[in-house]
């Protein structure tokens, strides 16, 4: 009990030296405020490569239980003192009309105005009523800087929000520019001032793991695609959302003895092919520039037919000319290209290359990107 007494009258001797900067420090007891919150697990599934049947995934996700402390201490702060004379609480400052927005924008106007509060907090800041159900905080602007810190100060002991050191300490100087209390006759000193702050720590005390199986109807895949599902799971519900270029699902789910199966209803969509699977070997046949062109990505299910595009450009110092283009249709893993180009002697070419997968019901009539490469011709 005696050291129980000691720390209140030391409390209070704090608080009296304080007074003549409006620092009130909370004669509430300094116990550490204890909460606890679930957090949503997730785990990202990852599907790719050819998978036209539809296989089975099968993972896992936890969500965490966390017990928060939020330990009160009081800090020495260097806080921005604003000296000059009083300025009147209307008219002045980047308020952003907060007391003329209605209730329901005013969190979001609060948060723009005061530097250092999130919207979250300027919420909790602006639903706190009386019992005349009137604002606790903010009623009308504070006519000083020293009004304004008394009132964040207030706020934090009531609220146990911790935006003292955000608010006057970290953001001290935009926030009395901003909002009006610093003038042409005004000037600012940074002072020493005791606040209460928090130390905040965190642990697990509790975890809830839950096994999911993914199977899917329809959804295919080739070669080179690739899609992904976010799992989310909360300690009660698990949600899925696909993230697809490929597919459109619609995600229905039921529940086993030991698991949670999701079932994935893909609709394949015509897209632009995300690789361009074309090689391209230069030669020379009859003194004639000639391409061996290779689909790397050849696939007899994918259908139709690969429209191979093929660019040849001279260069000679920065100088660059296209010489000709040439195409070929592929129905099987290679072609090959001889045009009527022929080279000059050790003259440097570039070749560009695109292909068209035409008549596939998995890809629309666009080109790939274009591949550069360069060869230099024999002397």
């Amino acid at each position: 009990m005696k050291h129980v007494v000691f720390l209140f009258s030391a409390l209070v001797a704090l608080s009296a030296s304080a007074q003549d900067r409006h620092i009130i420090i909370a004669e509430e007891s300094l116990d550490p405020i204890v909460t606890s919150e679930w957090r949503v697990g997730s785990n990202t599934l990852v599907r790719k490569g050819k998978d036209l049947e539809g296989r089975t995934i099968t993972a896992s996700v936890v969500a965490k239980k966390f017990e928060i402390t939020k330990k009160p201490y009081l800090a020495t702060v260097l806080v921005p003192k604003v000296i000059c004379k009083e300025i009147p609480g209307e008219g002045l400052g980047q308020w952003y009309d907060y007391w003329q927005t209605r209730s329901e924008g005013k969190a979001v106007v609060l948060s723009q105005a005061i530097r250092g509060i999130t919207l979250n907090q300027a919420q909790t800041i602006v639903s706190a009523r009386d019992e005349r159900n009137l604002p606790l905080y903010f009623r009308s602007k504070p006519r000083s800087w020293d009004d304004f810190k008394a009132e964040i100060l207030k706020i934090q002991r009531r609220e146990f929000l911790p935006i003292a050191r955000t608010v006057l300490v970290d953001n001290g100087d935009e926030n009395a520019r901003n909002l009006g209390y610093v003038t042409v006759d005004c000037r600012t000193e940074h002072v020493e001032d005791r606040i209460i702050d928090y130390k905040t720590s965190e642990k697990v005390i509790r975890e809830s793991a839950q096994q999911v199986e993914l199977e899917f109807r329809g959804g295919e895949l080739l070669t080179g695609e690739e899609e992904s599902f976010v799992l989310t799971w909360d300690g009660r519900e698990a949600n899925l959302r696909a993230n697809s270029s490929y597919n459109t699902y619609q995600l229905s789910q039921r529940e086993t003895t030991s698991s949670i199966v999701f079932t994935a209803r893909g609709n394949r969509q015509q897209v632009t092919p995300s690789i361009n699977p074309i090689h391209v070997q230069t030669k020379f046949v009859g003194g004639k520039i000639a391409y061996e062109v290779t689909n790397t990505a050849f696939d007899t299910e994918v259908g139709g037919k690969v429209v191979v595009t093929v660019a040849t450009i001279g260069k000679s110092g920065w100088f660059k000319k296209t010489q000709g283009t040439h195409s070929v249709d592929l129905t099987g893993p290679k072609g090959e290209i001889v045009t009527d180009i022929s080279p000059n002697s050790g003259a440097k070419y570039n070749v560009q290359f695109s292909a068209q997968i035409l008549g596939s019901r998995f890809y629309n009539d666009r080109s790939t990107y274009t591949k550069n490469q360069s060869f230099v011709a024999p002397k």
